[in-house]
């Protein structure tokens, strides 16, 4: 039974997974770093990312932005127009992300897909704070989707094993997490870094609003226009336009 209590063997959402993996041992430094920067892309891409980022991802101001915004389109997967990138920012996997037209991305952002994701794909209009993270892990099931005028505040966190859709005008306050993964722990001689993963897909839908330090977690669902109080947890379906506060979560009432 996972830590939220949904029972693996009736939840169609829940994703068994091996114990992660970060490293494959038989491949030499070089070819497990490129796996990690450029995954499958041709080992060009990864020579244009290498001297790109070296050149460009520190350069403030005006200039660093135009530069980013018309070359970094040259290792991703898709770089819409009129995006751009601040300084500091830091892209993984960047075979497997997607940047739609008009996003904007703030300094020190992390968005990172390993080896075996899915990816992350940003729709447009996007606007992402300084020190959030995006991480899609090590699962073939990871993914991490946001619609198009969605909004993240600074310092969100977001990690996917299993799949996080994130829909439209959807607004993330500073500090909050959304989390779809956690290792099994129930044996008592393996080391729970060894114990195999679960992650159920997470959805949020458009219009919702997350405030300040909320945390949804593994299966939830969040309806069209909920609004998830301050410091809340959820982790299972909220009704369309409901307010919800205390922990555990409570409605309060709904949005007229």
């Amino acid at each position: 039974m996972s830590p939220n209590g949904a029972e693996g063997n009736v939840n169609p959402r829940l994703h068994r997974l091996p114990p992660p993996t970060h490293l494959d041992f038989d491949k030499n430094r070089l070819a497990q770093y490129r796996e990690q920067v450029v995954g499958c892309a041709p080992f060009a891409a990864f020579v244009r990312y290498e001297v790109l980022t070296s050149l460009l991802a520190g350069i403030p101001g005006a200039l660093g932005h135009l530069l980013r915004g018309r070359l970094y389109g040259c290792f991703l997967r898709r770089f819409g127009g009129r995006s751009t990138i601040a300084k500091g920012v830091t892209l993984l996997g960047t075979d497997r992300i997607e940047i739609g037209a008009d996003v904007g991305i703030d300094e020190y952002v992390r968005l990172q897909v390993r080896p075996v994701a899915a990816g992350i794909t940003i729709g447009d209009h996007v606007r992402i704070g300084h020190f959030t993270t995006l991480h899609a892990g090590d699962a073939s099931t990871a993914s991490i989707s946001i619609g198009a005028g969605s909004h993240l505040n600074c310092y969100v966190y977001i990690n996917a094993l299993g799949r996080v859709s994130i829909g439209e005008n959807v607004l993330l306050a500073p500090g909050v997490v959304v989390n779809s993964g956690w290792h099994e722990y129930a044996r008592r001689d393996v080391l729970v870094k060894q114990q195999p993963c679960r992650a159920i897909d997470i959805e949020i839908e458009d219009d919702v609003y997350l405030a300040a330090g909320a945390r949804v977690l593994d299966g939830a669902h969040i309806g069209r226009g909920a609004v998830i109080g301050a410091g809340v947890t959820v982790q299972s379906y909220v009704e369309p336009y409901s307010v919800m506060i205390g922990n555990p979560a409570v409605r309060l009432g709904e949005r007229r």
